[in-house]
């Protein structure tokens, strides 16, 4: 494998955002420093620097003004360099590990927060406001806890009905709710005077129970009985989950890793 490069040095304060549109838009996976050294990629770029996956213990991260070009790896030989598709780059090992960190990084980071943030509450009043500075002074923000807001509520809504009548507020009449005695007594009454009126339905357990049985059936031998008809489901979702050796990997990293939030963060693919 030859490295081939694609942009020539960026200077010493290139546009990062653009810069990092031609890198997406070539495909581009390695950097070549002014010593000659050539690393891979290791995220999007940083505002000062180009991050580095090495694992020799140099720096993890190359300044631009040290950055001589940025190319790809390619046969040797091969004139022509073939770029990646869009899923290939999203569906690239590197790319799925670091999405799988992000997630349980900001899993865990969630639960802290939650944590935290559950604890101070415990102590605040309501209404008190605590102001944040950091060791310097610098006010950063704050944290306070807000104050519960008064809400009327009817308890007797026979007299609130009246009053709202008089003022000329709209009412209106509704059945009462499913399954209390007031409404089986609405049903049985119109069963008996206006029978047209109720629509005959299936409990939703009732529905449950028949639509499982349906879809056994459907799989086993393709038949659909009367009345049934076979859907597709709602679009699938990704899920991201650490097995044992990954979450040993994260826990190794967050303990040993200072900047593990740039080193995982990254901006959704073009």
């Amino acid at each position: 494998m030859t490295y081939q490069p694609l942009i020539q040095a960026p200077g010493a304060e290139p546009d990062v955002a653009a810069l990092q549109s031609e890198i997406d838009a070539k495909s581009i996976t390695h950097v070549k420093l002014t010593d000659g050294q050539i690393f891979k990629i290791f995220n999007r770029l940083n505002a000062k620097s180009v991050p580095l996956n090495r694992t020799d213990g140099g720096a993890a991260r190359a300044p631009y003004p040290k950055v001589e070009s940025f190319g790809v790896m390619a046969e040797t030989g091969t004139a022509t360099v073939v770029m990646l598709t869009r899923k290939e780059r999203l569906l690239s090992r590197e790319n799925l590990e670091r999405t799988l960190l992000q997630q349980a990084v900001i899993k865990d980071l969630k639960k802290i927060a939650d944590d935290s943030k559950a604890e101070i509450h415990s102590v605040l009043a309501d209404g008190e406001k605590q102001v944040v500075k950091n060791e310097r002074g610098a006010e950063l923000g704050s944290i306070y806890r807000t104050s519960p807001k008064p809400a009327a509520r009817i308890v007797d809504l026979a007299v609130v009905a009246a009053q709202a009548d008089d003022e000329g507020e709209e009412l209106e009449y509704r059945l009462p709710a499913p399954g209390t005695p007031e409404y089986q007594q609405v049903v049985e009454l119109t069963l008996v005077h206006n029978e047209d009126l109720l629509i005959l339905d299936l409990t939703p357990e009732a529905v449950k129970n028949l639509s499982e049985k349906v879809l056994k059936e459907w799989k086993v031998t393709g038949q659909v009985p009367a009345g049934w008809e076979i859907v597709e489901g709602k679009s699938g979702y990704t899920a991201t989950r650490l097995n044992d050796t990954g979450k040993e990997v994260l826990q190794r990293l967050m303990q040993g890793t200072q900047n593990l939030l740039d080193d995982v963060t990254m901006k959704e693919i073009a």
